[in-house]
């Protein structure tokens, strides 16, 4: 900014003598006090240890900061008031410098420049305290001499005070832990924090309450492991590293409770703050439980992209820590390699090889060795080595045995399969009989999961094909529990869909057995599986009143929580620093808003919905044509009121012309379709993409003979009463750019004007968030959307339809409505549309039917403006509003634009739960 000078004064002052100037300059430039800089929070690490403060205790150290919102440029460090040549680097919206600390050292100081104000941060720095006794007790636990080196903590503690005495309490309940004594552990460890704490050596408590969370996670006692952890919160002012401690111990307990989304969420802010302060260890923990959390949810290619950082995250050395890191990837590629065949992953045998060898060779690690062994064993197995596996897996078990309960239940589970493989199905089911029974005491339901699975396998190899379908129906209902903890957004359709096996051979076996209209509903429920938990608009008023009271108010918690955020949507006037800062405060707040619907979600599992288990009847004239993959191709089921036929399908390619479909999907159950009049399409996975409506049979399109509707499945609910239409809102071009959006939204306004209706309009910038989340919730009969819309998100979650100042009205906005418009028509891209990968997937249109609408018009992919302009038209041709009719008059509009050759018509869809 330049200075602005009175030319005049500036002239003047030149030609006044020296001695006259200067008494004139020291006149108007008396200095001013120097002003304080403002705080500023800097995440810091690298200290041997911490104490309240803070002040870091170091030897010869460098330490890792963190200076939030600024750049490398902004900043300057000081040790002891000598400023610091360094290279910063930028990084998450900060900058990262590595510092070199001595014990003589006794401050550092860092200043940044930040919206134009100065901020100041200071790390009192001091020597660390030699330990000897100590160092040696430590050496001996290391080295498994657990009682000598208890009888030296046990002396160390008669005169110990301090610190001192805090470090040797937590060593006392390491040893503890170490001899499998878990209460004595979680005892002493209670002790030991109690003495940090007195101490004021934090970096101490928290790496206390961390194990002890850690040891009380693994037994099972989840809200005592909770507790443990909160004050690490207060911790982390003094000892930054608290934060990303107290996330990635919080992940694991998390999980223990089952929720995956906060144990997600928790260990994307380890890898955060870890990386932030240079805390590689901690970093690549998180990312290999995260890795391991997306493949067990079957979000194999999120995990890819995980497993790419962590192959180049494995260190060089030391030789253990390498080893680990190898067999934890090998592990990771095996899993990434069953589940994405097309994955151009590393052969796991690589890691898995050489993880070996370092287990044999420079880290005698009996335990790792044996892992690295069953890893390898498995990774032989997958490539077809039978007798390597065997090999292998008998080595494992020479040397140690299972390190955790997940490492024998997967021992047993390769035992089984390797005597499956051996032609001896009758001896597989002892091992998994076992892994049944320990799976099941520990509630690991996964497990049981494929235990059954297994089993299934092997009594259909023994001939025993009817106990193969019971098994396979125990492991359908084992999905259905472990899918109410998969949270809506973090993959639960893609959870069931990677855990498709057992519906798939279920279905097989059953017609096998001849059993057709049980293969037929096992393959409706399998397809609705990601859906049917979520139709809570029936579970509300079966709620007992405590749960009652609970969704309520969780909903309302939602409610207001969505309604903040889209009011303080991004300022892009703000500064860029305070701009960051919005952000993060966005971030956390959307976050705390998926905990809203977790939370209102996990109310309605207490109001289990009687007809859950219940298939909806096809009506008079109706044919449901329902597809499910099987272990080899596909089956089509015809069902209508007579009964069940079906039809197995050779493998097919979605892509194909649409004559070669209809001749795979159609003609096989061609005299069942021409004898009804609708057709209600159930389709699976890929099978979503396919239209239907526009495939040929009798030389005609389907929908030139019938009525298509496309179907969810969800389970049957009241018959709604006969009620008279009186009020429709119709949101019109809310980012103002769509003219025929306008155009045509205008044209359904006056309409319904015209017949009598109430129509509240909300036109361009009217169409907010707030006005349109208001207008729904007061229950209009009809709704009209014309507009932007996308389709984003795992499960379809953040699908919606753009709103005015960057809003946007999501499926999970629309799930959390208590009642929805019985007929809406969303005339927009994509409003319509599924994952092609899961069964039975959630769009927008999906979102309205599952909150209580009776049909949906959408569109399955991108259309150009106005291309549902002449299927209004058809719309509001007619007085009724029943289901029945709006589907008569959508296939008049559709049939109308099919003939008009309007582009776009095929991609109109009509929806019915």
């Amino acid at each position: 900014m330049k200075r602005r000078v009175r030319r005049g004064l500036g002239l003047a002052t030149l030609a006044l003598p020296a001695a006259v100037a200067a008494v004139f300059f020291t006149r108007e430039s008396k200095p001013q006090p120097a002003m304080a800089p403002l705080p500023m929070a800097v995440e810091f690490a690298g200290c041997d240890e911490v104490r309240a403060g803070p002040v870091c205790l170091v030897s010869t150290s460098t330490l890792t900061l963190w200076v939030p919102a600024a750049r490398p440029e902004q900043v300057r460090i000081r040790v002891d008031g000598v400023l610091q040549r360094l290279d910063l680097e930028p990084l998450d919206d900060g900058t990262q410098a590595r510092v070199l600390v001595t014990r003589n050292d006794r401050g550092l100081v860092v200043e940044a420049e930040l919206a134009g104000a100065r901020r100041g941060w200071r790390l009192s720095l001091a020597p660390s305290e030699a330990t000897l006794a100590l160092d040696e007790a430590r050496a001996l636990k290391e080295a498994g001499q657990l009682d000598p080196a208890m009888d030296k903590l046990q002396a160390i503690l008669q005169t110990a005070t301090g610190a001192v005495r805090a470090k040797a309490l937590g060593l006392v309940a390491r040893v503890h832990l170490a001899r499998g004594e878990r209460p004595e552990a979680v005892a002493g460890f209670r002790e030991s924090i109690a003495a940090a704490h007195a101490a004021g050596m934090v970096s101490v408590e928290a790496s206390d309450r961390c194990a002890a969370a850690y040891t009380l996670e693994a037994m099972d006692e989840f809200a005592e492991a909770t507790t443990i952890l909160e004050p690490l919160n207060g911790l982390a002012e003094s000892y930054p590293k608290a934060e990303a401690l107290r996330s990635y111990y919080g992940a694991l307990v998390a999980l223990g409770y089952g929720d995956i989304r906060n144990a997600l969420a928790l260990l994307d802010d380890t890898i955060t703050h870890s990386v932030r302060m240079g805390l590689e260890m901690q970093a690549n923990h998180a990312l290999d439980r995260r890795v391991s959390l997306l493949l067990e949810v079957g979000r194999f290619e999120d995990a890819a992209r995980g497993l790419e950082a962590l192959a180049r995250a494995v260190p060089e050395g030391p030789p253990c820590r390498r080893a680990e890191a190898l067999n934890n990837l090998g592990a990771f590629q095996l899993i990434l390699q069953d589940n994405l065949p097309n994955h151009s992953a590393t052969d796991p045998r690589m890691s898995l090889r050489a993880a070996t060898a370092l287990f044999a060779s420079d880290c005698r690690i009996a335990s790792g060795h044996a892992r690295a062994l069953h890893g390898l064993a498995w990774a032989e197995f997958g490539a077809g080595d039978v007798v390597a596996a065997r090999t292998h897996i008998e080595e494992a078990e020479a040397l140690a045995p299972a390190s955790d309960r997940l490492e024998h239940f997967a021992r047993l589970e390769l035992v089984a399969e390797l005597r499956l493989a051996e032609g001896e199905p009758e001896a597989a089911l002892e091992p998994l009989k076992q892994l049944n029974l320990h799976a099941a005491a520990v509630g690991a339901v996964n497990h049981q999961w494929r235990a059954a699975v297994l089993r299934a396998r092997a009594l259909g190899a023994s001939g025993r094909v009817a106990e193969a379908a019971a098994a396979l129906e125990e492991a359908e209902e084992l999905l259905d529990q472990r899918l109410l903890v998969v949270p809506l957004g973090e993959g639960r359709g893609i959870y069931a869909s990677s855990h498709r096996a057992s519906a798939a051979l279920l279905v097989d076996l059953l017609l096998q057995l001849g059993r057709v209209e049980d293969a037929s509903r096992a393959a409706r429920r399998s397809r609705r599986r990601g859906l049917s938990v979520l139709t809570w608009s029936n579970r509300v008023a079966r709620l007992p009143p405590a749960a009652r009271t609970r969704w309520y108010e969780a909903i309302a918690r939602y409610r207001a929580a969505r309604r903040e955020l889209e009011e303080t949507g991004e300022d892009w006037s703000l500064a860029r620093d305070a701009l960051r800062t919005q952000r993060r405060r966005r971030a956390a707040a959307r976050a705390a808003l998926a905990a809203h619907a977790d939370e209102a979600m996990a109310a309605l599992t207490v109001g289990a919905d009687p007809n859950a288990s219940i298939l909806a009847a096809p009506v008079e004239g109706e044919l449901i044509l329902a597809y499910h993959p099987l272990p080899t191709g596909w089956v089509g089921f015809a069902v209508d009121s007579t009964g069940v036929t079906y039809a197995r399908i050779p493998e097919l390619d979605v892509s194909a012309p649409v004559t070669e479909l209809a001749t795979r999907l159609l003609a096989p159950l061609a005299d069942r379709i021409r004898g009804a009049s609708r057709i209600r399409v159930l389709a699976y996975g890929e099978l979503a993409a396919v239209d239907f409506h526009v495939l040929p049979l009798d030389d005609v399109r389907l929908l030139d003979s019938h009525s298509v509707v496309y179907g969810l499945d969800l389970p049957p609910r009241p018959t709604p009463p006969v009620m008279q239409v009186r009020d429709a809102l119709v949101i019109s071009d809310p980012r103002i750019d769509l003219p025929g959006a306008r155009r045509e939204a205008a044209d359904v306004a006056t309409s319904w004007v015209q017949a009598g209706l109430q129509v509240e309009a909300l036109v361009g910038p009217e169409a907010t968030y707030g006005r349109v989340y208001d207008e729904l919730s007061a229950q209009p009969d009809l709704l009209y959307y014309a507009g932007h819309a996308v389709y984003a998100g795992l499960d379809g979650q953040a699908a919606g339809v753009l709103l005015a100042n960057d809003g946007k009205l999501t499926t999970t906005d629309v799930l959390s409505l208590s009642a929805a418009p019985r007929v809406v028509v969303l005339s927009g891209c994509e409003t319509g549309k599924t994952g092609t990968k899961e069964g039975g997937n959630l769009g927008l249109a999906q979102a309205f039917l599952v909150a209580g609408s009776e049909v949906v018009v959408a569109t399955s992919r991108p259309v150009r403006d106005g291309a549902m302009a002449s299927l209004s038209q058809a719309l509001l041709d007619g007085e009724s509003w029943s289901a029945d009719d709006v589907i008569r008059r959508a296939r008049a509009g559709q049939l109308s634009a099919a003939t008009a050759r309007m582009p776009g018509w095929s991609a109109v869809r009509v929806v019915v739960p």
